[in-house]
């Protein structure tokens, strides 16, 4: 088993990845507790249902794209550490995969706090 994780932090791209994500997440959570005190009680957080109050998340909630962002990189991660062994390009796919899910998320929080600030 150590020898699967001494692979993946050995391979350049998932090591950059996981850099990134792990820097990212830790900006992204820093960034909303500090601003997390500034926000409104209700936030615009569900843009795809019809317009009114069903958009509308409490100030809580702001969390909760932060939490399934991580939360699928990862089972990603999980996943590309199970299949580095056979299929590397897979899990070279799986860990960018990660760090851009939780890039987008990222932008989409500062873009949305900025909204309501």
């Amino acid at each position: 088993m150590n020898a699967v994780i001494r692979d993946l932090i050995q391979d350049k791209i998932i090591r950059w990845s996981l850099y990134g994500i792990s820097g990212l997440a830790l900006f992204t959570l820093l960034y909303l507790l500090i601003i997390y005190t500034h926000l409104p009680p209700f936030l615009p957080l569900f843009n795809q249902l019809p317009w009114g109050e069903a958009r509308l998340g409490i100030r809580l909630a702001v969390f909760l794209p932060f939490v399934i962002a991580l939360l699928f990189a990862f089972v990603n991660l999980l996943i590309a550490r199970v299949i580095y062994g056979t299929i590397p390009l897979i899990s070279r796919m799986l860990g960018i995969t990660s760090f851009l899910v939780l890039l987008i998320t990222f932008i989409f929080l500062f873009r949305m706090t900025q909204l309501v600030l």
